[in-house]
């Protein structure tokens, strides 16, 4: 169907010299560097989030009543409680 001269030609063109073995190469640091690049984020997401734990386990051993008592304080705020003269903590 098609000659083999033009059939050669049309795939070496824009190849090196080893025709498949450059562009298999290619592709593959394409594909790794897409790799690396997709996963660079979640990567920073996971680290600062496994940084952030461990601080606030850190903090928790230090003092873990100043803790509640600050977590406490973050809940009150969040729903509108800003004074503590009002709360009754029942357990």
């Amino acid at each position: 169907l098609f000659s083999s001269a033009a059939t050669a030609t049309a795939t070496k063109k824009g190849k090196g010299s080893d025709g498949n073995n450059s562009d298999f190469r290619k592709n593959f640091w394409r594909r790794a560097v897409k790799i690396i690049k997709y996963l660079r984020i979640p990567t920073l997401i996971l680290s600062v989030y496994s940084f952030g734990y461990r601080q606030g386990v850190i903090d928790y051993s230090r003092d873990p009543s100043l803790m509640e008592e600050e977590m406490l304080s973050s809940v009150l705020a969040d729903v509108g409680c800003h004074d503590r003269s009002k709360v009754r903590i029942m357990g």
